[in-house]
């Protein structure tokens, strides 16, 4: 029956899949997340990363810490550090904002993925093109943090939380948090079902955020 259940909600976003497609062919944008959140769009509309953010996730102090200095905090350099995790894990700048690269192998590809990209994002960046910011309250993440947020001078950020914030970008989604970890679900997880939560495409071109859902 689980079987089942996981391949009908594939089925379910073909359509969607399709949609953003058409609808964001021709919108050119850069998306900053605090996890793995948004990355499978660039693969949709097949277009290379113009993002450092993939692959990887940053604590919520030092993503704060990130937002409050972007975007010049991305010209420093990256200080890989000794640890025991699987992967690696890098310092950016001071040592304020720590990178955790989950899904990379060595320190040698994260150092030559971050460069290219991080390139991308300058060049794309002083074309004018648009930022989206996402965050989420995982990882421990406080209402402080939260409220620091959104408290930022962005133009475009959203927000996904199961405790619930009244602010106007932040989406309240109980419904989407894991009982494992009494957190919300990871950043895939999370990207998976962004059409529970809101209108993703209508975002990524008005820079609205419509709170009804498209799928259930």
């Amino acid at each position: 029956m689980e079987i089942f259940k996981r391949l009908w909600n594939k089925i379910k976003l073909i359509p969607l899949t399709i949609r953003e497609k058409s609808l964001l062919k021709h919108k050119k944008f850069i998306i900053i997340s605090n996890n793995c959140w948004g990355y499978s769009l660039y693969n949709t509309l097949d277009r290379t990363y113009n993002t450092p953010f993939v692959g990887l996730f940053v604590p919520p102090t030092s993503y704060v810490n990130l937002l409050k200095n972007f975007p010049d905090i991305l010209k420093s350099e990256l200080h890989f550090i000794e640890h025991d995790a699987a992967y690696p894990i890098a310092y950016l700048g001071d040592k304020k904002i720590e990178i955790h690269f989950l899904h990379y192998k060595s320190n040698a590809e994260v150092d030559e993925k971050w460069r290219r990209r991080t390139k991308r994002f300058f060049d794309d960046m002083n074309q004018g093109t648009e930022l989206f910011f996402k965050f989420c309250d995982s990882e421990g993440c406080t209402a402080e943090q939260v409220k620091q947020f959104h408290s930022l001078a962005f133009k475009n950020k959203i927000s996904f939380t199961v405790n619930n914030y009244q602010y106007k970008e932040n989406l309240y989604v109980p419904f989407l948090k894991d009982e494992k970890t009494a957190s919300i679900v990871n950043g895939l997880q999370l990207y998976k079902n962004r059409y529970r939560c809101f209108d993703f495409a209508y975002w990524i071109l008005n820079g609205t955020i419509k709170r009804y859902r498209l799928i259930d």
